[in-house]
């Protein structure tokens, strides 16, 4: 049905997410809501997610939507609103980065965060939360829709 609007890339070196992106780039789009890139396998969600970062370096406003949450990627201080959203986690991508979370119920000061799991199952305490980053780094916020 969708033939005459698919666009082939014979590039091999990188995965279809990616394919993706580029075009989104090449036509200049600045903003990215990213549906369907969790597919059906752990190891593709994994990949996939694991590319946020590295596509917010080239497009600010970019988020990956899932069945269950949106992921937000982060290179700076960040307050969001979690008026509707209060379950909350964060993954940080250097063990490194310290981080302070603010308005959230388990609450950190200048901490770093060793493991992915570490900042997981979180919880809004109010309209809105702060993250913050003491360093430049990555972060990767999730918030579920339950």
């Amino acid at each position: 049905k969708y033939i005459s609007q698919s666009i082939y890339s014979p590039e091999q070196e990188t995965n279809d997410l990616t394919k993706a992106f580029h075009f989104c780039r090449s036509n200049n789009w600045t903003e990215i809501a990213i549906l369907g890139a969790t597919g059906l396998r752990e190891d593709h969600t994994l990949g996939n997610i694991s590319l946020l970062c590295g596509y917010r370096k080239q497009m600010e406003n970019i988020v990956m939507i899932s069945d269950y949450g949106i992921f937000i990627p982060i290179s700076e201080t960040t307050t969001f609103e979690s008026f509707c959203v209060p379950k909350v986690s964060v993954f940080s991508m250097d063990s490194q980065l310290e981080l302070s979370f603010d308005g959230l119920k388990y609450s950190i000061k200048k901490q770093a965060l060793a493991a992915l799991w570490q900042g997981t199952l979180n919880v809004s305490e109010g309209n809105y939360f702060k993250i913050e980053l003491h360093q430049k780094g990555d972060v990767l916020v999730y918030l579920s829709f339950d």
